[in-house]
């Protein structure tokens, strides 16, 4: 389910994505990034909202690697966790690192 609430996310945003700089995109990706929540604080009251800064952010991962030359599919976000950390480690390998891989 969340993969494809992630597909129509970033289907969404591509447009909007062509139209900023790596380095923009770059920078809302670690915007969005900081917005997550670390492993251990889990609110039940916040799930919706952790939710979708979850979201934002892999739209933003996603955003960032299409204009990097990054093969990303929002179908491989079955596992959230794995995807986003597959994808920051590819991203860094491209000198965008968005963050350490320890707050995913």
């Amino acid at each position: 389910m969340y993969s494809e609430l992630l597909a129509a996310a970033s289907t969404d945003s591509t447009r909007s994505a062509q139209t900023r700089s790596p380095g923009q995109l770059l920078d809302e990706a670690r915007r969005l990034r900081a917005r997550l929540p670390g492993a251990d604080t889990v609110d039940r009251r916040d799930v919706p909202m952790q939710l979708a800064d979850q979201l934002a952010y892999d739209v933003a991962l996603v955003d960032l690697c299409r204009s990097a030359g990054i093969a990303t599919d929002p179908a491989a976000f079955h596992h959230p966790l794995e995807a986003r950390r597959r994808l920051e480690e590819a991203l860094a390998r491209h000198d965008l690192a968005v963050e350490g891989s320890d707050a995913v």
